[in-house]
């Protein structure tokens, strides 16, 4: 069994779909990846909640973990995200993102069903099992399935499954945080942008971010510092730049936000689809006022963009 296999950590984003008259638009995912290929992100996460996956068909998450990976070119890493609620459709994505060339899979824990602790063990160890040689990171967000991953299922499936390597929190409950890095045999991803920093004091060694499509060096750089020096003036200083950026990014559901950001920022298309809808004329004014305050004052990859307010 492959023993070299990407471990994800440090700065990871979670890459929206673009849309264009309701179609994806590969070209503009495939420049995303670009963008983020020379701003030293990490790794990309293709099709997961940021990216709409659930409003996403079978067919189009493929193609959208192919573009990705064809325009990585080997230079940035890519992981796919397999998991919804339904097993079988799983395994199925599990398997394409394996034959896309991509670095690594996640899978969160499956919505709606709230399946028993049995289920959730047999659900991961079967995506697991389909794809051997990427690492699985699992997705822990019960605000979002309303089912919460219980400490000795990950246990069980750490020991049981090599490729399990890590797991995504999103949570503010950071005892949890502790208690994951300190026993689940994982390793522990931050969730939840606007605890970056606290993450990384208890111990997690990356971040899945949204903060990162608007503020990639930033973001990465406050990653860094957290790992090195998470109480130096400087991580201190960076994350308090970026708190208001990443308060704002969620002020409505996660990635209405983030898309309105980019249109303001890049012209990057601001579209959702249903049940999503757009950004709020309030809550967009607050976001354009945050993200000229932030751009005003950038000395890395924001110095070049330029709002269009």
């Amino acid at each position: 069994m492959q023993t070299d296999r990407f471990i994800p950590r440090d700065s990871i984003v979670a890459l929206p779909t673009p849309f264009r008259g309701g179609g994806l638009a590969y070209d503009l995912l495939a420049d995303d990846v670009m963008r983020h290929r020379l701003a030293g992100t990490n790794a990309l996460l293709i099709a997961g909640t940021t990216g709409e996956g659930a409003a996403l068909s079978e067919a189009e998450r493929i193609v959208a973990f192919r573009t990705a990976c064809n325009a990585a070119r080997g230079q940035i890493k890519v992981i796919c995200a397999v998991g919804t609620n339904d097993t079988r459709v799983s395994l199925r994505l599990a398997r394409a993102a394996q034959e896309c060339g991509a670095d690594a899979i996640m899978a969160i824990v499956p919505y709606y069903n709230r399946p028993q602790a049995r289920g959730l063990e047999a659900h991961f160890s079967a995506i697991a099992q389909v794809a051997p040689n990427l690492s699985l990171t699992l997705y822990d967000v019960p605000k979002r399935t309303a089912c919460e991953l219980p400490l000795d299922v990950i246990q069980r499936l750490a020991a049981q499954h090599k490729n399990i390597t890590s797991i995504k929190l999103a949570c503010t409950d950071l005892d949890r945080v502790e208690l994951l890095v300190r026993e689940s045999g994982l390793q522990v991803l931050c969730g939840e942008d606007r605890l970056i920093l606290e993450f990384m004091r208890r111990g997690a060694v990356g971040a899945v971010s949204v903060l990162g499509n608007v503020m990639p060096r930033e973001t990465r750089a406050l990653i860094q510092a957290g790992h090195r020096t998470p109480d130096a003036p400087r991580a201190r200083s960076l994350a308090a730049r970026l708190t208001p950026l990443a308060q704002a990014l969620f002020v409505e559901t996660n990635p209405v936000p983030v898309k309105a950001a980019l249109a303001i920022l890049e012209g990057y298309p601001n579209e959702v689809r249903l049940p999503l809808v757009g950004l709020e004329m309030d809550n967009r004014r607050m976001l354009e006022d945050v993200l000229q305050r932030l751009v005003a004052t950038a000395q890395t990859s924001s110095k070049s963009l330029t709002p269009t307010v």
